[in-house]
């Protein structure tokens, strides 16, 4: 009997292969924009609760230029002044009883010499960054000797540093192509195919607030943030893109750029953060002088862990640094209101398409219902015939569930690549990053369900057709 109601099930499919086609469309349609709804809500939470809870959003960040390129939310608008913030003004913390880590984030980018640094490279502005390189000494390149050492430049001063002579030929080419050949024959030089780092110079405390260890090496010692050395750490990503054979060869290797030899110290564990894909090196003590308030974008960060405290300790900072540079000079913000601002609209947005997208699988599922209904209808002759040859009742009631399922499980996997680039859309437009498969699969399934349970309810009232009754009807 088993065998007689697949048989049944199969001609019904194929003998209506149209309307069966357009169940599978209703049925993928629904699934895969109801997944989507639900992936969305259940990323946008996972990513409001790390956003909140990131480092970045427990800290007062006090600055006197808005550098949006470098900040991770909206912040304050330029003010014009000649106002420098150094390493210094982080005793503003030691005041604040609130602040537990007070630390100093500035901008920094290197433009390494790499293996296509050649004589067609070497010698005018091309080869040369485009930009400041922002490193804590911009000296002349230090060339290594034959015996594996570095020679010292003649200048270490940035205004007395001279740029190599423009257009092709002279001395300098030749004398860059044989420190670049020295370079190649020292084991102790890497050689990175990228042309142009991004990163940050931080001091000690940063660490601490961000939770942030070495993989391999170490962080930075204290006599790395007085000294003249050049001692750099790689985030996890970067640290491959440098050197993907075997990241604990890097300790003690030298990166040379067009400003400075950089000594690897160590290469950060995974933070899941933008620092994965930078650098960091020591944020030194320099003086307020004409060059810092031209290229300066010091940024000092306070840290506080009760991010109830955080508008109080505004007020604190605010007053502290209104009584040294005067008022309006500094720019004192709590990151955490734009954080919040964008969580709520994220949220709202997410729970909006959720219910349109519910509603959508809803009305699926009633019209694949309704016409399911109406086949079973139809099938009413069948259904007597099968009763008087002794089909029971779980036997006829599983010729329409098979059916269902059937449809059900078809249209899910379509909807499941449906619902993936709807949420790639969606959830890119939030700025959430990449989509989790686990949610969507996870939408997918609880949309099935649903799908599945108004696919089935035909066949209840099936089952319940008493068989002289269908006989008689049919007939």
């Amino acid at each position: 009997m088993s065998n007689e109601t697949n048989l049944i099930m199969k001609r019904r499919f194929i003998s209506r292969i149209l309307e069966s086609g357009l169940l599978i469309i209703a049925v993928a349609l629904g699934v895969g924009a109801a997944a989507s709804g639900l992936s969305l809500m259940f990323h946008t939470k996972d990513y409001s609760e790390d956003l909140l809870n990131s480092a970045t959003y427990k800290e007062v960040v006090v600055t006197t230029r808005a550098n949006l390129e470098d900040m991770d939310y909206p912040v304050i608008e330029k003010t014009p002044n000649t106002t420098v913030l150094t390493v210094s003004d982080l005793e503003a913390g030691d005041l604040i009883d609130d602040v537990l880590f007070s630390y100093v984030v500035s901008s920094s980018r290197i433009k390494l010499i790499t293996e296509d640094s050649s004589t067609g490279n070497f010698g005018g502005p091309e080869g040369r960054s485009n930009g400041q390189e922002t490193s804590t000494n911009n000296t002349d390149i230090q060339k290594p000797t034959t015996d594996g050492g570095v020679e010292q430049p003649a200048q270490d001063s940035p205004g007395d540093q001279q740029a190599p002579p423009e257009g092709p030929g002279g001395d300098f080419r030749e004398q860059m192509d044989e420190t670049l050949q020295k370079m190649k024959d020292n084991p102790d030089y890497l050689l990175s195919e990228e042309e142009e780092l991004n990163g940050a110079q931080v001091t000690s405390q940063f660490f601490l607030a961000w939770e942030f260890e070495a993989e391999t090496g170490s962080l930075f010692a204290d006599s790395d943030y007085s000294s003249n050395g050049n001692p750099i750490i790689l985030g996890s990503e970067l640290a491959k893109k440098i050197n993907t054979n075997n990241l604990d060869d890097l300790t003690g290797k030298k990166i040379a750029s067009w400003g400075n030899v950089y000594t690897v110290v160590g290469v950060l564990a995974e933070t899941g953060t933008k620092y994965d894909n930078r650098f960091l090196t020591p944020k030194k003590s320099v003086s307020n002088n004409a060059f810092m308030r031209m290229f300066g974008d010091t940024q000092l960060r306070f840290y506080v862990d009760d991010v109830t405290l955080l508008d109080s300790t505004v007020s604190q900072l605010e007053t502290w640094f209104e009584s040294q540079y005067g008022e309006g000079q500094v720019i004192v913000s709590n990151p955490r209101n734009e954080a919040t601002k964008v969580v709520s609209r994220n949220s709202g947005i997410s729970f909006l398409i959720l219910f349109l997208s519910l509603a959508g699988l809803f009305i699926a599922s009633v019209n694949v219902s309704n016409i399911l209904m109406s086949r079973s209808l139809r099938m009413k002759k069948h259904v007597g015939i099968l009763k008087a040859l002794g089909a029971s009742k779980n036997s006829i009631m599983m010729l329409f569930v098979k059916e269902a399922v059937l449809i059900t499980v078809i249209g899910s996997i379509l909807g499941t690549f449906l619902a993936l680039p709807l949420s790639m859309t969606m959830e890119e437009s939030l700025g959430l990053g990449e989509v989790s498969w686990f949610y969507i699969i996870l939408g997918v399934v609880l949309s099935s369900m649903l799908t599945l349970l108004f696919s089935v309810l035909p066949a209840r009232q099936s089952m319940n057709i008493e068989a002289a009754e269908a006989m008689r009807s049919a007939g």
